[in-house]
């Protein structure tokens, strides 16, 4: 009988304690969804149309779990839209990713400690082009940092190209940070050039657009380099930007010339008649046009 006893005292308790437990987390978890004040008037809703307050809706505010969920999505998906990340990123950090190297006739390309160096023959163009098949668009965004690193003159361009097509046909937006004063009396001058084939067989070099630009940074070497980017859309716009400001919208249907349709794209330089050049490269990006900055 005794042992009886115990036994029902034994599960008397293990019921109470049961019971307990259960209705502590039914208070907590009502506590939980209950909003305070502060929140319940934060998401009092407005009216776009007439910037006027909406009447209070009569019904229950949101649950704090909404409210946390609302504010991450207000906080944090904005970022993720700020920082598109390209389909093509070079650092060139690792001298076997691809890039042609050596000397031809016109200059010599090197990897240099996290850089990619082009040492151009004075009054020769340099092309490198973007080694994987990846980077190679018709449409898209193009951008690469850059500077004069050695050989200072007024007339050394540095730049990127893109729509490529053989050695003939591409755009080239270049710029000559270290124009004589005159030109430019505050930063530098850049230009966007296109390349391309008359039918009859002539080559054309078209000057597109040429200013000057008070945010681009003048000297030699890493301390004064530029970032340069060019975006070719679907609709027929070129957009060029220098230091994350847009220098240029330019409509292809304004211009007799045809739009460009190759896919080639790299680095350019050009040096002054009178001297070799150096030139530097950093982080050369290819986005797609879905994820262009």
């Amino acid at each position: 009988m005794s042992q009886k006893t115990k036994a029902y005292n034994h599960l008397l308790c293990s019921f109470c304690l049961a019971i307990t437990i259960l209705t502590s987390l039914f208070t907590a978890f009502e506590i939980a969804f209950q909003p305070p004040p502060a929140a319940a008037r934060t998401l009092t809703g407005y009216s776009l149309a007439s910037n006027r307050l909406d009447p209070a809706p009569a019904i229950a505010s949101p649950p704090s779990f909404f409210i946390q969920a609302t504010r991450i999505a207000t906080y944090y998906l904005p970022l993720i839209f700020k920082n598109p990340q390209p389909l093509f990123w070079d650092d060139f950090s690792d001298d076997k990713s691809g890039w042609p190297i050596g000397q031809d006739s016109s200059c010599t390309s090197a990897y240099d400690g996290g850089r990619f160096r082009l040492t151009v023959d004075n009054d020769e163009e340099c092309f490198r082009f973007a080694p994987p098949a990846k980077a190679e668009r018709v449409f898209g965004t193009f951008e690469v940092s850059l500077y004069h690193s050695e050989g200072p003159s007024s007339d050394a361009f540095l730049g990127l190209y893109f729509n490529g097509d053989g050695g003939s046909k591409q755009y080239i937006f270049r710029i000559r940070p270290n124009v004589s004063t005159s030109t430019c009396p505050n930063g530098g001058q850049w230009e966007l050039r296109r390349r391309w084939i008359e039918s009859n067989g002539n080559k054309r070099d078209d000057l597109i657009h040429r200013t000057c630009e008070a945010q681009m940074k003048r000297g030699y070497g890493s301390e004064n380099i530029n970032t340069i980017r060019a975006k070719h859309t679907n609709t027929g716009q070129i957009i060029l930007h220098i230091n994350n400001k847009q220098v240029l919208l330019f409509n292809e249907s304004s211009d007799s010339a045809p739009e460009l349709t190759g896919q080639g794209t790299g680095l350019y330089a050009r040096a002054p008649s009178d001297k070799d050049i150096v030139v530097k490269y950093d982080d050369f990006k290819v986005y797609t046009l879905a994820n262009s900055p």
